[in-house]
């Protein structure tokens, strides 16, 4: 992401905002983290799973992963409610957006179709860490 970036990217419009995560923000982020109705539908591997202490996610997020990938915080009206998470940049493609979600995740399905994405692959096999593959749904923009 450094590539793209210059330094940690901060987007806002009124009541929402996405940006850098703080060690303010780790009591928040370690509820979301381990909030299985959240995480059912997300890969095993996620950085922030992947170290038990959030406050230790929180201080090495802007070193170990703005090289690959970025994560950010989503914040409405102040306060957190979840994350944003880029990555697989690659500067020949720099113009299309993709997403993947399992098929069953409804509802997540139903943001990206409202932000313009449409289903270009139903029901691929991929795996994301469980025990067996997961059944996804891929999305371009």
């Amino acid at each position: 992401m450094k590539k793209l970036f210059s330094e940690i990217p901060r987007i806002g419009s009124g009541h929402i905002e996405i940006k850098e995560l703080t060690e303010n923000d780790a009591d928040a982020l370690n509820e979301l983290a381990r909030n299985d109705k959240v995480y059912k539908y997300l890969p095993t591997f996620l950085f922030e799973r992947k170290y038990e202490d959030i406050h230790y996610v929180i201080k090495d997020l802007y070193d170990e992963c703005f090289e690959e990938s970025i994560i950010l915080g989503i914040f409405a009206g102040g306060v957190f409610c979840g994350i944003a998470e880029m990555y697989g940049y690659r500067d020949e493609l720099h113009k299309i957006i993709t997403a993947s979600t399992m098929t069953e995740n409804h509802a997540s399905a139903n943001v990206l179709r409202k932000n313009g994405f449409d289903l270009v692959v139903h029901e691929a096999s991929e795996n994301w860490g469980f025990p067996l593959s997961v059944k996804v749904d891929k999305w371009i923009r």
